[in-house]
């Protein structure tokens, strides 16, 4: 992995040094006035969440004392319905050289209010799969809410290109991997399983994989060819999947233990993702195809392995008179899974794969459209079958004014889950999404 690292080390210096020369042979060439532009967005939404519980365990709040000694158990009711909002503000900076190098940066500021929650004694919640538990802290205060969600970013990266010899990514921004992957259309509504519904699930996440998994907006060094003859590849490094800010991750231990599951996604390393798609029109008919994947480390955790990061994907869309059909297949094969014996492989019939299909139409101020996502996999290497989890959704998006949209959308989820050997629940969600966005 060494050489690896030192390869893609020298391949960005050598790309640099180059796009360097250019640019300092040309200094005095440069527009002295960088052109700074902003934009942002503003989301809110009304959403219904409706149950349908099939779990055996009965959603419970065990309480404690001061001793934390259980005081008994009281069953809770969930919120059906509940306000969401969501907002970005976008600041860019492109400058170009005369020769044509360009360069500049691009910051997305994540501008959304934080929560004040005071909670006096240990709690700890029983039948939400991947819910924390609670001990007591206060996070946040009334009189301070903003501590709670400090504003953070969503993208923060720089570049430099040239037409002729292609770009330059640093900072934190998508992985080719995600870039240049084309999956089933998402424009409508919030996106589909694309979209905002899991905000409304709280820790009842459901996990459909539509693009290859790898860094995401992890810090990295990306290149991007050209595009010729419609075609365009890239690679990209991330020493450290997780990391997006200034503290340095120097431990290379998964700092918590996941058991016989699998490993979470901060704790690859030295991850190099790749991707090649095409884009071209025949006879007014768009088509867009890809492959990408990613290949990384897996951290240890004291006494246990667990699988390299290795996955890929295929997908691809066709656009004609408005319409656009898509979808896309994925296999993360064991990323992250534990190494167990021939015999636990065996029983989990471990791969983690998924696929998605769409179909949308736009027509002027109109976009409808409907798609759907669907995964299996392994989880508990030592309960023989699979987890499986679906997300179908439909929805439609009406500019009502240049920059002034109003969305509504339906969302069904299912999962079926493995408990033990004996052992499966079911699990489904319905949420209901009506909202407005502003663009500036």
């Amino acid at each position: 992995m060494f050489t690896k690292l030192v390869a893609s080390s020298t391949l960005a210096m050598a790309l640099t040094f180059g796009f360097a020369q250019n640019v300092d042979a040309n200094i005095a060439k440069v527009d002295p006035t960088m052109k700074v532009t902003t934009g942002g967005f503003f989301k809110f939404i009304g959403g219904m969440v409706h149950n349908h519980h099939e779990h055996k365990d009965k959603d419970l709040i065990s309480k404690y004392d001061a001793d934390n000694n259980l005081v008994k158990n009281i069953p809770y009711k969930r919120r059906k319905g509940d306000f969401f909002m969501d907002a970005e503000v976008i600041v860019k900076a492109d400058a170009i050289t005369k020769d044509n190098v360009k360069y500049g940066a691009e910051v997305q500021l994540e501008a959304n209010p934080g929560n004040s929650q005071k909670i006096d004694r240990p709690i700890a919640i029983k039948g939400i799969p991947g819910q924390k538990n609670y001990s007591g802290v206060i996070i946040g205060s009334p009189d301070n809410p903003g501590k709670a969600h400090l504003i953070n970013a969503d993208k923060v990266y720089m570049y430099v290109s040239k037409d002729d010899v292609g770009r330059i990514e640093a900072g934190s921004n998508d992985g080719v991997a995600n870039e240049l992957f084309y999956y089933a259309p998402a424009s409508f509504g919030t996106g589909g399983f694309d979209g905002l519904y899991q905000d409304f699930l709280g820790s009842e996440v459901v996990d459909t994989p539509y693009i290859p998994k790898g860094s995401f907006r992890s810090l990295k060094v990306s290149y991007l060819t050209p595009r010729y003859e419609g075609f365009q590849a890239g690679v990209s490094f991330t020493p450290t999947n997780g990391r997006r800010g200034r503290l340095i991750k120097r431990n290379r231990v998964a700092l918590t233990d996941p058991g016989f599951s699998k490993l979470s996604d901060e704790n690859f390393e030295n991850i190099v993702e790749y991707g090649l798609n095409y884009i071209n029109t025949f006879d007014g008919v768009g088509l867009f195809l890809s492959a990408t994947g990613a290949q990384g480390k897996a951290l240890k955790f004291p006494g246990r392995k667990y699988d390299d990061l290795n996955s890929y994907g295929f997908g691809g869309q066709l656009v004609y008179a408005g319409y656009t059909l898509g979808g896309s297949w994925v296999n993360n094969n064991r990323s992250g899974y534990f190494k167990g014996t021939h015999k636990i492989a065996r029983l989990s019939k471990g791969k983690e794969r998924g696929w998605s299909i769409g179909l949308q139409y736009e027509a002027g101020p109109v976009i409808i459209g409907t798609n759907y996502a669907n995964m299996r996999t392994a989880d508990d290497t030592t309960i023989c079958g699979k987890n499986k989890a679906s997300v179908v959704s439909g929805g439609a998006t009406y500019k009502v004014a240049s920059g002034l949209s109003v969305f509504t959308e339906a969302t069904g989820t299912h999962r079926k889950l493995k408990r033990s050997h004996e052992r499966r629940d079911r699990d489904h969600r319905s949420v209901v999404l009506i909202g407005s966005k502003i663009d500036w």
